[in-house]
């Protein structure tokens, strides 16, 4: 009973109907509850079904405004001028409770459906056809059970990641979806807070959104967390591949009509030993001893001349070393790891980028490793690997590491030897790897020096 009294108390608080999330889904929603079954595909499914078509398509702009809460601040719209209802609105607008609206949504509809052939790629700025509405437990196991290959989204309504991707991902959903002959992947859409999403979310360990499963027979194959278009075409070009290996799907398509072409032949042989290759990068994460590293620095930085115009100065280098970036690499990089491993701050890493590049124009490039391997440690954070990927270049620790690496190796007739430097370098640049976006990022920059 109590159960049950919560579960009425959720309803209340928090359901807002949507075309996404109506009575076809509430109801799923509820029958999972009770029974740990949902109701059958082609009902749920009604709602989408039905703004698939021309005139769905023309609906929605209407459905939209009526779901649509307008801000408390908001000031109140202007009652729209009666529209002429024609004779064929007339007889259906005398039989509604309110003749006057009725007349008037019988005339749009009317008009708008037959205004443009292309009213079907304007009309529906929610869920395309395609994607899935999934707000259940019970219906996410149904939706995997009917597609070898599948794609969860998972989204909330305050990410502004997931709705720059969401294009992209109905895009995909258009073109690499399920046709006539079986072939293709089954999308889904679980916004964590309609229905019993973050249900949804804590039993695929979601913890932030945008993210992304692949499945293949029932199965997590791969995961994918942020709004990398780039990254979730290479995915489902992927997971499709393994579920169809005869047959490669390309993006954007070839023709108009069909974006499917027979792959190599040689992907029909058996070769169990390549196919067993990780495709994972290769990462150095050993953890050294914080305080041994920062002892090595600091013995650098008192043995450095040091002009008396730099800033910042060597005490201030080293009490930003000390009280800002051995604590945070301490409890991130902690033994046993943490649960929730904290993940670098702007502040962190606004005082450790003006120390590096300060202590990189004073301290030979022999001197400079301990520094380097703390950064080659710190690239394992996301938070770290995606502000590198946007940092720019006068203050970015990997450009300034290259850039001195570089100059180091162009020298004729180096005075000592830079093989420590050199080796931490190529062991930070491994971890790169880490973040997705980073190792693109360095790719593309570096496109000019190789076509050179």
């Amino acid at each position: 009973v109590n159960i049950l009294y919560l579960f009425l108390s959720w309803i209340e608080a928090e359901i807002t109907f949507s075309p996404e999330f109506n009575c076809n889904s509430f109801t799923n929603d509820v029958v999972g509850f009770l029974t740990g079954n949902s109701i059958p595909d082609f009902i749920k499914d009604l709602p989408t079904d039905f703004l698939s078509t021309p005139f769905g398509a023309a609906l929605r702009p209407t459905i939209d405004a009526m779901y649509r809460r307008p801000s408390p601040s908001a000031p109140t719209p202007p009652v729209p001028a009666p529209v002429p209802a024609t004779a064929a609105t007339s007889t259906a607008a005398q039989a509604a409770p309110n003749p006057q609206l009725a007349a008037q949504l019988l005339q749009a509809f009317a008009s708008q459906a037959g205004s443009s052939p292309a009213l079907a790629n304007t009309a529906s700025q929610g869920l395309t056809a395609s994607v899935h509405a999934i707000t259940n437990p019970p219906a996410f196991n149904t939706f995997l059970k009917n597609h070898r290959a599948a794609v969860a989204f998972f989204t909330s309504t305050t990410c502004g990641p997931c709705r720059m991707i969401e294009p992209t991902f109905e895009r995909l959903a258009e073109e690499k979806g399920v046709k006539a002959d079986g072939r293709g992947a089954g999308f889904a859409k679980i916004d964590i807070d309609v229905g019993m999403g973050n249900a949804l979310a804590s039993q695929w360990n979601v913890r932030a959104t945008p993210t992304f499963i692949f499945f293949l027979d029932g199965q997590k194959l791969d995961e994918l967390k942020g709004a990398n278009a780039n990254e979730l075409r290479t995915q489902v070009d992927l997971l499709l591949f393994q579920a169809f290996p005869r047959r490669f799907y390309l993006f954007p398509p070839l023709n108009s009509t069909t974006n499917v072409v027979p792959a190599h032949p040689h992907s029909s042989l058996s070769l169990p030993a390549v196919q067993a290759l990780s495709l994972n990068p290769i990462l150095f994460s050993q953890v050294p001893v914080i305080d041994t590293v920062l002892s090595k620095l600091s013995t650098f930085i008192d043995s450095a001349t040091w002009p008396t115009s730099t800033t910042p100065t060597p005490s201030q280098v080293k009490q930003s070393l000390t009280t800002v970036v051995a604590p945070y690499l301490k409890s991130r990089f902690s033994s046993p790891p943490p649960s929730k491993p904290p993940s670098a701050t702007p502040a962190v890493l606004a005082s450790w980028s003006q120390a590096t590049t300060a202590l990189s124009s004073i301290l030979p490039a022999e001197s400079l490793f301990p520094l380097v391997d703390l950064w080659r440690l710190a690239l394992l954070d996301p938070a770290v690997g995606s502000w590198a990927a946007t940092a720019p270049a006068p203050s970015n620790p990997i450009t300034i590491f290259i850039n001195k690496a570089t100059t180091t190796l162009q020298q004729t007739n180096p005075t000592s030897n830079p093989r420590n430097y050199l080796l931490t370098t190529l062991r930070l640049l491994s971890n790169t790897f880490a973040t997705p976006l980073l190792s693109q990022t360095l790719f593309v920059s570096a496109r000019p020096a190789l076509a050179a």
